[in-house]
């Protein structure tokens, strides 16, 4: 099923009707938000909103772990984050869509990894292509 991390106005969109909610506990902690199961235009769609509902997690204390453990939970097997955050390039003007290939990681306060010798076992992990090629080719045909 798809899934979707974004802001808290989503479910209230044309289109997009909630079926119902989950409020999932992982082993990591709870989610920002419970994660709502919509109907998009016929197709089941989970949205979760990553700053809760109503808005109130700042960015650097979002439990991303949990989020991402309790999506999975409910049956997620795509993700696709939609954020509206500053860039990095000054070429790019607002309002304008930009679909990413690589990662500039400035996580400096929270834990980054699923990976971390506590949770699951220590491992490292290839981030040469961090987002799935086929998700992101089907992304950019839409």
């Amino acid at each position: 099923m798809k899934a979707v991390i974004g802001g808290t106005g989503l479910t209230r969109m044309p289109g997009v009707r909630l079926v119902r909610e989950h409020s999932l506990m992982t082993g990591l902690g709870k989610a920002s938000s419970a994660i709502s199961e919509c109907d998009c235009d016929g197709e089941p769609v989970l949205f979760l909103a990553r700053h809760g509902d109503p808005h109130r997690i700042a960015p650097h204390r979002i439990n991303y772990r949990a989020n991402l453990l309790a999506l999975q939970a409910a049956g997620a097997t795509q993700i696709l984050a939609i954020n509206a955050v500053g860039g990095i390039d000054p070429d790019l003007n607002p309002g304008q869509l930009v679909l990413p290939d690589q990662i500039i990681d400035y996580t400096h306060t929270r834990e980054s990894s699923f990976f971390d010798g506590e949770y699951r076992p220590l491992d490292h992990l290839d981030m040469s292509l961090p987002y799935h090629p086929a998700l992101r080719d089907q992304i950019a045909m839409a």
